[in-house]
């Protein structure tokens, strides 16, 4: 019990994403949409997809994008979690007034790797935000 204690609590790093991994990658819509297959391979070790990009994929009414992407996230080996959020107090924000859909989406992924970034810790890993330009 005492062990216990005093190893670090990481709440946010699922033990689905890779522990030794030197960057995880948190994708946007577009990246997602268009370069699905990046993700499959195994030359990124640690994906984290937001609940954005998987609603996003799923009203787009192509089925097997969405499928793909769930089936990434259900084989441990590919080392992908989902990330909720749009439920999470730190993530979330309203559209702003003249803001486009695709910008405040896209806000919505930065603000989740940046959270990501500051609950990692200073010793973290690095986050890359991949973003369709």
């Amino acid at each position: 019990q005492q062990q216990q204690q005093q190893q670090p609590q990481q709440s946010v790093v699922s033990s689905c994403l890779p522990r030794g991994a030197t960057h995880y990658v948190v994708p946007d819509v577009e990246t997602a949409r268009y370069f699905m297959e990046l993700f499959e391979t195994d030359a990124i070790p640690g994906t984290i997809l937001s609940q954005t990009v998987m609603r996003v994929l799923q009203e787009d009414n192509d089925r097997r994008l969405y499928k793909r992407a769930r089936a990434l996230t259900s084989d441990p080996r590919r080392g992908v979690v989902v990330f909720s959020n749009e439920n999470c107090v730190c993530t979330y924000s309203p559209r702003e007034e003249g803001e486009s859909v695709q910008d405040y989406e896209f806000r919505l992924v930065y603000d989740t790797a940046v959270y990501y970034k500051q609950h990692l810790g200073k010793d973290a890993v690095s986050l890359v935000v991949l973003a369709d330009p």
